[in-house]
């Protein structure tokens, strides 16, 4: 009506745009980039003219017997790049598995890499010596013959007409002109003059060999396009042995260049004993030039990487870009939207309802639009538990009264999302729907305003499987199985080609990615796009995980902190020595081809049988157990998984045993902490130690006797004694003032710790404001790793029975029936799942709590029998001596390393990234 055209607009809280500032850093860091960039290019390639200048033959600054060093400094300079890959590469491989290539792909690339390092070599330290630095500028801005080749022939390979291809030809035409003009010029100038004849030819020909360097760059375009099996085996040999060949072409790169070093300098009479007896004049500029040469390398090699990584060459370099790449076809990528909702609350649903609203972004592509014009097209899935209820005087169940407020929300943002094009036009109060009954209840599709779907399905518990975990199980086996795999079984039937289904079957699960999302989540747009970009980028990678904000009351300050540390430093860590082992459920993309893979989808959809299965896959509300019991699971399958990952390696493993063993002495670790107060109290270490131990015992008593919300309660008394207790902590600073000593160790502690923190907050810019919720997070340290964890350990048995088309229609029967039947409620079953949970929790949690009093007992003993000790002379702030002397005894050093050193692996983990 046109009296009703007024509308209260809907906010999503803590949206998490960019700052303004960081927008303009982002600008200046554009300039400062490309600025560095242009003058370490400029000083590391006019240093290596410099010392070929120097092994000229007419220059006065060194004499003829004294070349052999310069000629040994440019070998350097040229295999600095390869001794720092093969570095980086054996790195790689020991945190990462690498497999051994095929013995045919290694003969190719070390063929290929003899004959680029042979003319490297040959070009930088026979020929250019001898020919003046104008030349040798002429020379090394025309190594790009081969790459002119291969751009044009990876255009051609596309088999479409491709307008890119006419600069690749003209580009290989000028330079085989200028190549010709270069040679006659210097055959015009002296035809008598041989030796110069044969310089110019070794640059000319070395300098065209050199451009093979670049031949892996358009291996993939061409393979891809190509009907070559050797060529697409060679390419996939390639892409999952990289770090092996890496190192074997670094070594083979080096043995050449110290060959023609070597050979060359024997070849022209010179004398190696010269090299020791330089004078020290000569020897200085000498160090001077290699060292600006070697670092300006490094630096404009770093500077150019963070080009590519902050998108600046996309603006720098546009031009050039688009009239040198290869323009390959690319697969719209196709994102479902999977979200699970049981009973959120009426703005939660408005959040991710608007969300969930990406039409305006990604508009539904038309049926004449190519797909040169879009990356993915997206059809958003929400699945609703428990959504029906039974109405008296009606057989049929309806609707319950939070699966009719998502219904009318979903209304009113599509008004909402809508009403600016069509104001105070006839506007249709209610977007185009179609309600459909199913075998598990029913579902609702809305048309979003540029075509996009809204698919709702709503879960009837008396007909489907309930809970989060089978609405998961739910959508894996119906976007994936039925609507992926069901249309090429299709084609198949018609009798198509079946290597030609299957090369397409791929293609579609590489490019088909699932956006798991919770019902209290809200997201940007282009927080969506960067997760695909990331996976599009790289085909091996299986699963992206977006930063997490939770969002509220100041209640949630500690989980702020705790999701950023994890973020800053756990979840980096591992993907700098490994792979990231949790993508959490509420904003993730997954892509098709990983949980297609086998021992994914159909061991999620396996119902548990099993005690530990319960623990790994059923616990929701206890987590601690759960992600404890699946890292010990992929402990256990350490040597298979090594094999079958490349990114996750035996080191990676000890990596995360390391982490687990951490884990579980935690609640030991901290009430070495809290004895570690005995300095301040002046009480005994041994019976601070006691103390600390008595009140967590009691409480782990009282655990195994009273009902859940009991334990709650006095979990929430002990932590408020335990938060004085860490006020008291965190004080502790002013004995460093008081004793002018940074020694003790909370001190130690406390600095490092803090510096930590305040380091890695500060990398993260646009997030060091949570470091003012670390004070919280420090205070509440016991109640989160000690009082949590007994309480998630002794209730880890206790699980919640009851809590949060015909063809199609076969489909959803016989998936039900197989896999996601109401589980029955029977009673006998559910109290022998109940005893063998009982047994489960008890022997964990004996074992579990059995080594942390170990770790006490053992420190206790140390303590009591004084084993050993360690003195430190005390320093004060200068770092002088004070005379005096502090004993750091097993209960601080013990504490120290139990905590701080996972802590620290993670932060070198961090800042490597």
């Amino acid at each position: 009506r046109p009296w009703d055209t007024f509308w209260e607009a809907p906010v999503i809280e803590d949206a998490q745009t960019p700052w303004k500032c960081i927008k303009c850093l982002r600008i200046i860091s554009l300039f400062l980039v490309a600025i560095i960039v242009f003058g370490v290019a400029t000083c590391s390639k006019t240093s290596f003219l410099l010392l070929i200048t120097l092994a000229h033959e007419s220059t006065q600054t060194l004499p003829a017997e004294e070349k052999p060093l310069v000629l040994l400094c440019i070998g350097c300079c040229v295999v600095a790049p390869s001794v720092l890959l093969c570095l980086k590469s054996v790195w790689k491989a020991f945190y990462k598995s690498s497999k051994l290539p095929q013995k045919k792909t290694i003969a190719f690339v070390l063929f290929l890499e003899f004959i680029v390092s042979a003319a490297i070599a040959i070009l930088t330290i026979v020929a250019m010596p001898h020919l003046d630095i104008v030349t040798n500028v002429t020379i090394l801005n025309g190594v790009a013959f081969f790459s002119a080749v291969f751009q044009a022939g990876a255009h051609c390979s596309s088999k479409k007409v491709n307008p890119f291809i006419v600069p690749s030809i003209f580009a290989f035409i000028f330079i085989l002109l200028g190549y010709a003009l270069f040679l006659a010029l210097y055959i015009m100038k002296d035809p008598n003059d041989v030796k110069t004849i044969i310089w110019v030819g070794l640059a000319v020909g070395a300098s065209v060999l050199v451009s093979l360097n670049w031949w892996e760059n358009y291996l993939r375009p061409i393979s891809e396009n190509s009907s070559s099996k050797f060529l697409k085996e060679l390419f996939q040999d390639m892409t999952t042995c990289q770090n092996t060949l890496c190192i074997f072409s670094t070594l083979v790169r080096i043995a050449v260049t110290a060959c023609v070093v070597g050979a060359y300098v024997h070849l022209a009479q010179m004398d190696w004993s010269t090299v020791t007896s330089i004078p020290g004049r000569e020897a200085r500029i000498i160090v001077i030039i290699i060292g600006v040469q070697l670092v300006s390398s490094v630096l404009c090699q770093w500077f150019s990487l963070a080009a590519c990584k902050m998108h600046a060459v996309r603006r720098c370099f546009l031009v050039p870009l688009c009239l040198a790449s290869p323009a390959v076809m690319a697969m719209i990528a196709m994102i479902y939207l999977c979200a699970t909702m049981w009973h959120e609350t009426n703005s939660e649903m408005m959040n991710i309802i608007i969300s969930i609203f990406l039409d305006k972004y990604r508009p539904k592509p038309k049926e004449d639009q190519t797909s040169n014009n879009l990356d993915f097209t997206f059809e958003a899935h929400i699945y609703f538990d428990d959504a029906f209820e039974a109405v008296k005087g009606s057989n049929e169940p309806q609707l319950n009264e939070y699966a009719t407020s998502l219904v009318k929300i979903i209304t009113d943002v599509h008004i909402f999302k809508n009403i600016k094009e069509k104001f105070f036009k006839m506007q249709q109060q209610v977007p185009d729907q179609k309600v459909i009954k199913t075998p598990y209840g029913g579902r609702l599709v809305v048309t979003m305003p540029q075509g996009n779907n809204i698919v709702v399905h709503f879960k009837n518990k008396d007909l489907i499987r309930h809970k989060k975990r089978w609405s998961q199980v739910m959508y894996l086996y119906y976007l994936l199985g039925w609507k992926l795999n069901t249309k090429y079984y299709q084609l198949w039937k018609k009798g198509h080609s079946e290597d030609q289904i299957r090369l397409n079957l791929q293609k579609d699960k590489q490019n088909t990615y699932l956006l798991a999302l919770d019902g209290d989540t809200d997201f940007q747009p282009a927080a969506v796009m960067l997760l695909a970009d990331r996976l599009k980028m790289y085909p091996q990678v299986g699963a992206a995980c977006g930063r997490i904000h939770p969002t509220g009351s100041p209640a949630v300050w500690f989980q702020k902190f705790e999701y950023a540390a994890s973020h800053w430093l756990q979840k980096t860590a591992e993907h700098v020595f490994g792979s990231v082992l949790c993508s959490p459920g509420c904003f993730s993309l997954f892509r098709a081809e990983a949980l297609m893979d086998d021992n994914v989808m159909r061991r999620y959809a396996t119902k548990s049988t099993e005690a530990i299965h319960y623990v790994q896959y059923d616990q929701r509300r206890r987590w601690g157990p759960s992600t404890m019991a699946n890292i010990v699971d992929v402990l256990g399958s350490a040597s298979l998984i090594s094999k079958k990952n490349s990114s996750m390696s035996k080191p990676f493993m000890l990596y995360q045993l390391f982490a687990v063993i951490s884990g579980i002495l935690a609640p030991a670790t901290i009430c070495l902490m809290i004895a570690s107060l005995s300095f301040i109290f002046n009480i005994h270490s041994a019976i601070s130690l006691v103390l600390a131990v008595v009140p967590p015992t009691i409480y782990l008593g009282l655990c195994f006797k009273l009902k859940p919300d009991t334990q709650i309660s006095i979990a929430a008394v002990l932590s408020i004694i335990y938060a004085i207790m860490m006020m008291v902590v965190t004080m502790s600073i002013i004995s460093m003032v008081k004793e002018q000593t940074i020694l003790t160790p909370s001190s130690i502690f406390i600095t490092v710790m803090s510096g930590i923190y305040i380091i890695t907050g500060i990398l993260h810019p646009q997030e060091v404001h949570l470091l003012f919720y670390g004070v919280l997070y420090i205070i509440c340290i016991p109640s989160a790793y000690l009082l949590l964890t007994i309480y998630s350990m002794v209730n880890m048995n206790v699980v919640s029975w009851g809590t949060r088309l015909q063809e199609e229609e076969n489909f959803w029967k016989e998936l039900l029936q197989r896999y996601l039947y109401p589980l029955p409620n029977n009673k006998e079953s559910q109290e022998k799942m109940h005893d063998e949970l009982r047994s489960l929790r008890n022997k964990i949690t004996f074992c579990f709590f059995f080594l942390n009093a170990l770790w006490l007992v053992s420190t206790f003993v140390f303590q009591v029998f004084e084993v050993f000790k360690i003195s430190v002379k005390i320093v004060d702030l200068s770092l002088e001596e004070t005379g005096g002397v502090i004993e750091i005894d097993p209960v601080g050093l013990m504490f120290i390393l139990g905590f701080a050193l996972s802590v620290l692996l993670q932060f070198v983990g961090m800042f490597y990234h």
